[in-house]
């Protein structure tokens, strides 16, 4: 018997994208019964499309802002605690490196 997380990787990944594959190679709008094997055509439209270069350049222009946003974003939420603890006690420490310093 299949674990779950093979069963699971196979309905919501293997089974989709195999899916993919066979409509990626096909001409069929989904409703007709009739579909037509086109081969690479649609890919080799597709790389020839400028609205495909259109997508792929705006994908890449969002990914390129939102990862280090989101890095930066991230590193002030995890950091600002321990600034925030730090400042607030700032005179209890130096009065301890004073005890410890005379």
């Amino acid at each position: 018997m299949a674990s779950p997380c093979l069963l699971f990787a196979l309905v919501f990944f293997f089974i989709p994208l195999l899916w993919s594959v066979v409509l990626m190679f096909s001409d069929w709008n989904l409703i007709s019964p009739d579909r037509r094997w086109v081969g690479v055509q649609n890919v080799l439209e597709a790389l020839q499309s400028r609205r495909v270069h259109q997508a792929f350049f705006s994908s890449f222009r969002f990914i390129a802002n939102i990862i280090p946003l989101g890095i930066a974003v991230s590193h002030v939420i995890v950091t600002l605690p321990t600034i925030l603890v730090f400042v607030a006690f700032s005179r209890h420490f130096n009065q301890g490196v004073q005890l410890v310093l005379k």
